[in-house]
């Protein structure tokens, strides 16, 4: 039987130690040769991707302003 694997399971999945045990356990009960995925859940995972790395990077300039700012002022 053939599964199309969509984003939250993905999702699950990545949280690795507190991820869902029946999730876990659904999905490593599965052959490998008869997991897929769409194009839909792969645009999906690179826009969360996208997300985290614009959020990094205006949590890096946040900080750097604030380290910057208190040390004029020490």
């Amino acid at each position: 039987m053939n599964v199309l694997v969509d984003t939250n399971v993905i999702s699950e999945l990545r949280r690795g130690r507190s991820a869902a045990s029946h999730v876990v356990a659904w999905f490593a009960a599965l052959p490998p040769q008869n997991l897929f995925t769409s194009v839909i859940v792969l645009g999906e995972i690179r826009r969360g991707i996208e997300l985290v790395r614009r959020l990094r990077r205006l949590v890096a300039r946040f900080v750097g302003a604030n380290l910057r700012q208190r040390q004029l002022h020490v």
